[in-house]
């Protein structure tokens, strides 16, 4: 799940609630979480991906994945004034 949404992370991409099923064979599929299909997001960052897996599995395995923007921090303003020396 890591790599899938590690591209997301550079960009710094919006809340995201979604599914992701790792099937038999290395196929990942992706779906919103809303009962119709259409609810939901699945951001850009995530389909962009080879949507394939390595882990050996004999049935199917649904993942909640929650994104959430990463905080910023602001850079600590630089003084103008210089400092006295000690």
């Amino acid at each position: 799940m890591r790599r899938l949404t590690e591209p997301c992370h550079a960009v710094n991409a919006p809340a995201a609630d979604f599914l992701a099923t790792l099937v038999p064979g290395g196929h990942i599929e992706i779906a919103s979480r809303g009962k119709e299909g259409a609810e939901g997001v699945v951001p850009v960052c995530v389909v962009k991906n080879r949507l394939t897996h390595s882990v050996a599995l004999k049935q199917r395995c649904t993942f909640s994945v929650k994104l959430e923007p990463a905080a910023t921090v602001a850079p600590a303003a630089a003084s103008s004034t210089p400092s006295p020396p000690p």
